[in-house]
């Protein structure tokens, strides 16, 4: 069974409808706690949507082209699209954006979040330009999803730093900042070994990386469930520092 290539792919298409479905639960508990949202908490409950609407168009482009597979495989093949790879720059686009603002408003350190404010602007239009100009829009890239990846591991990690050392009034257990960090950090710092070491195991052992793929979604999953604890403790957020712009 997990030798059949086709059971493989079926399997990672379910895990990624799975997956899919998670992301609602964070939304669901920012809308029940929407009048305790601070302005970075109701950016992050916006990446969250955007970031949903992204994943939800590859699985309705999924959908589409094995539903209408006869419209569909001779137009693919037109314009040689193989997979999902050419929509990666909504999801790189999305976190440049979105995180960049998210983080700029509650890093604590000064320069730090004025750092991550040009760096995010930086690599949003990089990416823009990368996808437009300097890459094939259909292959998977080196610069910006590799840029995308570090982004959103090192921003969350250095926040969970920042609050490791900070002494707020809020424990960790109960800011929402930590929460959502964490649910960052973890699947994306997943999502950053994978992108190291995916090519060569896809093409040398597809078994294995349809597991490691599918352990990296159901990581994913799991941080989700923390984006929605931290949403869930939104109400105290009005105890943490906001930067005034």
């Amino acid at each position: 069974m997990w030798n059949d290539r086709v059971f493989l792919e079926n399997a990672l298409v379910m895990a990624g409808k799975v997956a899919a479905g998670f992301m609602l639960i964070p939304i669901f508990f920012a809308l029940r706690r929407w009048k305790y949202l601070n302005k970075p908490l109701r950016i992050f409950f916006w990446y969250c949507i955007v970031h949903f609407l992204v994943s939800l168009t590859h699985q309705m482009f999924i959908w589409a082209t094995g539903y209408f597979r006869a419209f569909a495989v001779p137009l693919l093949n037109k314009y040689h699209i193989t997979d999902t790879n050419f929509m990666g720059i909504l999801a790189y686009a999305t976190n440049f954006a979105f995180l960049g603002w998210y983080f700029y408003k509650i890093m604590p350190h000064e320069k730090t979040a004025k750092g991550i404010r040009w760096l995010s602007s930086g690599l949003f239009i990089a990416a823009i330009i990368d996808y437009l100009f300097i890459g094939d829009f259909r292959d998977y890239g080196v610069f910006t999803p590799a840029a995308s990846t570090i982004f959103c591991f090192v921003l969350p990690a250095i926040h969970l730093w920042f609050l490791y050392r900070d002494d707020a009034k809020v424990p960790l257990s109960k800011n929402p900042y930590f929460w959502i960090a964490l649910g960052l950090f973890l699947p994306h710092l997943a999502g950053f070994f994978l992108y190291l070491m995916g090519d060569s195991i896809y093409k040398g052992d597809f078994p294995l990386f349809v597991k490691i793929s599918i352990g990296k979604i159901s990581l994913s999953m799991i941080g989700q469930l923390l984006l929605a604890v931290g949403f869930y403790y939104a109400r105290y957020s009005k105890f943490l520092p906001l930067r005034a712009k």
